[in-house]
């Protein structure tokens, strides 16, 4: 199986043969877990970071009233851990949405990153402060937008991630969670969430095959709600050439 972390840094960096041998080594141990595993509790200690092969988790918390509030998703080619390592206990839950293919690599082991292969470490720091950013937007989108558009946003930032792994075929995308959470990252209902799909779909927008997907003509839809893609390119400037001596 070829490597999806690989992938994605790959289309950021042209990878040393160090740094691929090193991404190597986060992928070294596999752990399969099932659909509504828990991988990560909540006020738990954080022993391992984990590098998604195959599948996709979320992280969530809940609000007073006991509803659950989905914070972070993550793809295949996704590290799940970094955001909680400055917590001695993780503040979220992070969940199976689907059969998961984990490559658990200890968060000690990230020391090298940093020591011997900076550029990684200013890529994992930087796709943290892209999802926050993108979180950022779906919160914008939840106190301005109506749900059609929210749902449409949602589905143009996950074409969008899946892209930098070449996970789109012939511009279909894989959708695999329920109606039910993406209502819980949106912050709509499972109705709404059915009535948007139906809306985009009426609308020519949206194409449903079973889990996949297709918008047509997404820079057009991307127009009509302000999407931004936070994914294609990023600010690589600042990134160190080599670890200092």
């Amino acid at each position: 199986m070829s490597s999806c972390l690989v992938a994605k840094l790959s289309h950021y960096l042209s990878l040393t043969d160090a740094e691929r041998a090193f991404l190597a080594h986060m992928e070294g141990d596999h752990l399969s877990l099932p659909r509504r595993s828990t991988v990560i509790g909540g006020r738990t200690r954080i022993g391992n970071v984990f590098v998604v092969r195959e599948g996709w988790l979320y992280a969530h918390t809940t609000d007073v009233e006991g509803q659950q509030i989905i914070t972070e998703l993550f793809h295949p080619g996704d590290v799940v851990g970094i955001s909680q390592l400055g917590c001695e206990l993780s503040t979220l839950v992070y969940t199976a949405a689907t059969d998961l293919e984990l490559c658990p690599f200890p968060k000690e082991g990230l020391r090298d990153a940093f020591a011997y292969h900076p550029r990684l470490a200013a890529l994992f720091f930087t796709f943290v402060t892209l999802e926050r950013v993108s979180m950022l937007d779906r919160l914008r989108a939840s106190t301005s937008m109506n749900p059609r558009d929210r749902v449409a946003l949602f589905l143009l930032q996950t074409r969008a991630r899946q892209s930098i792994t070449g996970r789109l075929k012939k511009e279909w995308f894989l959708m695999p969670l329920s109606q039910q959470l993406i209502g819980n990252v949106v912050g709509l209902s499972i109705v709404s969430v059915n009535r948007a799909l139906r809306v985009l779909e009426d609308q020519g927008h949206l194409a449903r095959e079973g889990r996949m997907m297709s918008l047509k003509n997404h820079e057009r839809l991307a127009a009509e709600v302000d999407f931004t893609d936070r994914d294609y390119e990023i600010d690589c400037s600042w990134f160190p050439d080599r670890a200092v001596a």
